[in-house]
């Protein structure tokens, strides 16, 4: 379950019956037109509230159904979207992505998401998000993301199922799948549409119009800030055992 607020709690959940026991019972009667000793069984409920409480259980489906339409129009909005029955958006050598958003389920306004795929050995390539925070949740796999925040400062975790990802806004990063087996994780993001309109900036340096001399002025220059700063990344992590077939998604 994904919120499009990461300070929804449950405990701000409102109500009903917890407004009422804090509205005064005249106020109550005048609202409903009743009188106050039908509001006695409001007395029955905690002063703290109810949370979680027994309820009766709710009518077939269809019956409910049948209600909507009598009482109105049924709504047209599909609320539910089998995401795996869909061909991949992208697929290639290095993996495969399903995305879902405002522009394929109407219902996701606010949020959108990409189901990623990594064969073993391959790499969601460096990139950014220029219109949104990234949140990510590992389903199966072994993986490892590095993410740069400028000035030499960059941090690199690995992360297995059930570990949860966070990448800032703009903020350069990558995915590569270090396991014997497919790396399958989500991307969400609080937005319309998936925020991919720089995601392959740096997927192909040339495109980005970085000529091989400009590489090797690039690279020279590194070494240069490197030795004068004294500074390293923090915590970036190396394994000269793993190995990657350079496939990319």
């Amino acid at each position: 379950m994904v919120f499009d607020d990461g300070r929804f709690s449950e405990d701000d959940t409102t109500l009903l019956s917890d407004w009422m026991i804090h509205t005064p019972p005249e106020v109550l009667a005048k609202n409903w037109g009743v009188a106050k000793d039908a509001l006695d069984p409001l007395k029955t409920i905690p002063a703290d509230g109810r949370y979680i409480f027994q309820a009766p259980l709710p009518p077939p489906l269809e019956q409910d159904k049948q209600a909507v339409t009598r009482d109105g129009r049924a709504a047209t909005t599909a609320f539910a979207f089998r995401m795996m029955q869909m061909k991949p958006q992208k697929s290639t050598k290095g993996g495969e992505v399903r995305i879902v958003d405002s522009t394929n389920f109407p219902a996701a306004a606010n949020i959108a998401m990409a189901h990623v795929t990594l064969k073993p050995g391959a790499l969601r390539e460096l990139h950014w998000h220029p219109n949104a925070d990234e949140w990510q949740y590992y389903i199966q796999g072994s993986g490892r993301m590095t993410v740069f925040f400028n000035r030499a400062t960059a941090r690199t975790i690995d992360f297995h199922p059930g570990d949860v990802g966070y990448i800032p806004q703009t903020l350069g990063h990558y995915i590569e799948n270090t396991g014997d087996s497919d790396l399958v994780f989500l991307e969400m993001f609080k937005t319309a549409s998936l925020p991919g309109l720089l995601a392959q900036r740096l997927a192909d340096p040339h495109s980005a119009g970085i000529g091989d001399r400009s590489l090797g002025d690039f690279a020279a220059n590194a070494c240069r800030d490197s030795e004068s700063q004294q500074r390293g990344a923090a915590g970036v992590m190396r394994n000269p055992a793993l190995r990657h077939s350079g496939a990319r998604l």
